[in-house]
């Protein structure tokens, strides 16, 4: 018989609800009709690749399907310990002769003679709990196995239950098992009295409504009525409750084929126990797919509800249509890796999902959290898709795992700061937002808000104990943030000012990253924190008052440390002059810069170590350049200037701290001048000068904005190129040439 394409309209990965809907079909037809049948999804619909057509398949749920055993005699609601509502349900079942619950009935009769053998005359206690489980799972009919390892997971010494399940196959007060034979009685005529259970049965064909719900299960199609009873946690938009009609109160209200069809999709998702490496070799549980909760992408819930939802787990999705055994497997598998470590929050699932750490042949992952609601009860709140493309630049963030996973720790402690809780989440919403679209911009945005939770870091004591500052990360981020922007250049060169003189044990000036926060750069891999230095000068007051003091810090280091010159501002990295032109147009995002600056200063920057003798460089003219700024670099540059024709040796320019200051204030004629006779020492005759003592420098005027950002721009380091080129257009030896 030819295979057929059956669209389950009915069935799509989000509420949980229908996505367990779907195993739950798979599961049946493959175990009691087609064992050929496969599954697969489709924009987000489940589609079943079967000899069966649309009329067969429901004839074979409405007079064939016969249901599995699902009870939970652990529980007090359960029937076997009493109870109205409860024993009305299990004693209708039991008391049933109907040739399809056969398995049922005899799987409720064994379960009674297991608890009178083993001395369990009342409800067992949380302490009997386990004991009872292993008992069952031990001896009871293979599909309520089935049934306690989808929700239970047994240790040496406790029980873990599965939160897809409950505490145990209930939700507070609603047990799902005591539910799935009320249901069962809506649609299968076992007895007469469960067929009147529902209200308006008695009305219509008990056959025709059946059917109806099962069309509207399977194929989408509008029931003609459903029936009012509690939905649990799988369904958010069926629990009714405040405001969810237009009256003040909403009922619960259900598909029963709906809520049959995803408790028995759920026995898919049965839980382990895992046994982790190295020197934690204690026995975990382990549940498909499921990780505690992250906050990130997480933006209709407030970071108090993600921390305290039950957890998360995060439903596969596949485009290529698979049998049971392989979803089976792949369910059963259930694991994901981050690097060497198995994922333990959204934010490494998501990690893993970029870098392929799941199965290549899924497209993707719908993801729910179980948040509590109104009183103990909770909802499987969807919480979005996130397609399985590759993204492998965000296997760098490996790099920072294991501070990552100390910041984590700290956040969630009992009385953590509120600020380092946000930074916790800034960094989990951007590795989030990388994953899934893997834009330079977004892992920018990462590093931004890493360098921010290490500023949280550094201002506690206590902190500063338990988390080290960030290390170990290389120039891999550097290339894989590059967006091309100005004002990642900028922020680059500005980031990778090293340490001068490279060769010495206790250099001068130190690497960039010691002049923002209370770190020693200069220790090497690792380096520690350092909360008495004295070279942090990177406070509040944006990015011009800050370049500018660190440029003359940097400058007050290297002349105690016997540096005259040349300026400390070599870079690994070198700012293009157009680029500079713009930050002094203020035609660049200061704020970006800085928040760059900051993030891009925690790579491992390799020491400047440069040799710039006998080197032949291209020389160039900017399309435009202000001519101070041009006129006062020659004094803040990394290694001595060109040589002019008329000198024998590269002129050696010491740095002028006090042209600083008249930058700063606007008063650009006595920047000049000083310009001018510190390259006069030096040889050279600014243009515009006849060289001689008494020789009137040109005006350069500037406001005091354009003057603080000159002042700021020498901090940038430009190469020999841009060099030659600044001094054609301000020295008169060299436009001579």
């Amino acid at each position: 018989m030819a295979c057929k394409v059956l669209l389950l309209s009915g069935c799509t990965y989000e509420p949980l609800m229908s996505y367990l809907k779907a195993l739950g079909i798979l599961r049946l037809v493959a175990e009691q009709r087609d064992t050929t049948v496969r599954g697969a999804w489709s924009a987000g619909t489940f589609e079943l690749y079967t000899k069966l057509d649309d009329e067969t398949l429901l004839d074979f749920f409405l007079e064939e399907y016969k249901p599995t055993p699902i009870i939970n005699p652990w529980n007090s609601a359960s029937g076997f310990w009493g109870g109205k509502t409860p024993s009305k349900a299990l004693q209708a079942l039991e008391e049933s002769t109907h040739p399809r619950l056969t398995a049922y009935r005899d799987a409720i009769k064994e379960t009674r003679s297991l608890l009178d053998t083993f001395g369990f005359r009342r409800k067992p206690s949380n302490k009997d709990k386990p004991r009872l489980l292993r008992i069952l799972r031990s001896t009871a009919p293979d599909p309520l196995v089935a049934w306690i390892d989808a929700l239970s997971a047994l240790t040496e010494d406790k029980v873990t239950f599965a939160p897809v399940l409950g505490t145990g196959g209930n939700d507070g007060r609603l047990e799902f098992s005591v539910n799935f034979m009320q249901r069962l009685a809506d649609i299968i005529p076992f007895n007469r009295e469960g067929w009147n259970q529902t209200e308006g049965r008695r009305r219509r064909n008990p056959a025709e409504v059946s059917r109806n719900w099962l069309e509207a299960a399977l194929f989408g199609a509008e029931p003609s009525g459903l029936v009012s009873a509690a939905v649990g946690q799988f369904h958010p938009g069926g629990v009714g409750g405040p405001n969810a009609t237009q009256d003040f109160e909403g009922d619960s209200v259900v598909n029963p084929w709906d809520y049959v069809l995803m408790l028995e999709g759920s026995l898919l998702l049965a839980g382990s126990v895992a046994r982790r490496a190295g020197r934690d070799s204690r026995q975990k549980p382990a549940f498909p797919f499921t990780v505690r909760p992250s906050p990130a992408g997480w933006q209709t819930v407030a970071h108090t509800d993600a921390v305290q939802a039950r957890q998360e787990i995060w439903m596969p999705v596949w485009e290529r249509p698979a049998s049971l055994a392989e979803i089976a497997h792949l369910l059963a598998e259930g694991r994901v890796q981050v690097g060497r470590r198995p994922a333990v929050n959204g934010t490494d699932f998501a990690r893993a999902v970029a870098t392929l750490g799941v199965d290549r042949g899924l497209s993707g992952f719908s993801r729910f959290g179980f948040v509590q609601r109104s009183g103990r009860a909770y909802i499987a709140a969807p919480l979005g898709y996130l397609p399985a493309k590759v993204c492998p630049e965000v296997q760098i963030i490996e790099e920072a795992d294991q501070w990552l996973l100390r910041l984590g720790r700290a956040a969630r402690r009992d009385g953590a700061r509120a600020s380092l809780q946000r930074a916790q989440r800034a960094i989990d919403d951007a590795i989030f937002r990388f994953c899934g679209d893997g834009n330079p911009r977004s892992l920018q945005d990462v590093l931004i808000a890493m360098a921010n939770a290490a500023q949280t870091v550094a201002k506690s004591k206590g902190l500063r104990q338990r988390i080290p500052p960030v290390s170990g990360l290389s120039l891999r981020w550097l290339w894989a943030c590059d967006d091309g922007s100005v004002e990642f250049r900028l922020s680059s060169a500005l980031a990778s000012l090293g340490r001068l003189p490279p060769d010495s044990e206790e250099p001068a000036v130190a690497f960039l990253r010691s002049y923002l926060e209370p770190v020693n750069a200069n220790a090497g891999g690792r380096p520690p924190w350092n909360p008495d230095s004295r070279t942090v000068v990177w406070r509040s007051g944006g990015l011009v008052r800050n370049m500018i003091k660190v440029l003359e810090r940097r400058c007050v280091d290297a002349q105690r440390g016997g540096i005259l010159h040349p300026a400390p501002v070599a870079g690994y990295r070198t700012a293009r002059l157009q680029d500079v032109n713009s930050f002094l147009l203020g035609e660049v995002d200061d704020g970006r810069i800085e928040s760059l600056l900051r993030g891009l200063a925690l790579l491992r920057w390799p020491p400047i170590v440069r040799d710039y003798r006998n080197r032949k460089v291209p020389v160039y003219a900017p399309a435009r350049i202000n001519r101070l700024y041009a006129l006062c670099k020659l004094l803040f540059h990394h290694e001595p200037l060109p040589r002019p024709q008329n000198l024998t040796d590269r002129p050696q320019v010491r740095p002028e701290l006090s042209l600083l200051a008249r930058l700063e204030t606007g008063n650009g004629r006595e920047a000049v001048k000083i310009a001018a006779r510190r390259l006069r020492v030096a040889g050279l005759s600014v243009l515009g000068t006849s060289g001689g003592r008494q020789a009137r420098v040109p005006v350069l005027n500037c406001s005091r904005h354009l003057g603080e950002r000159i002042a700021a721009a020498l901090l940038f380091p430009i190469d020999t190129s841009s060099l030659q080129a600044l001094m054609r257009l301000t020295v008169r030896e060299l436009q001579a040439q």
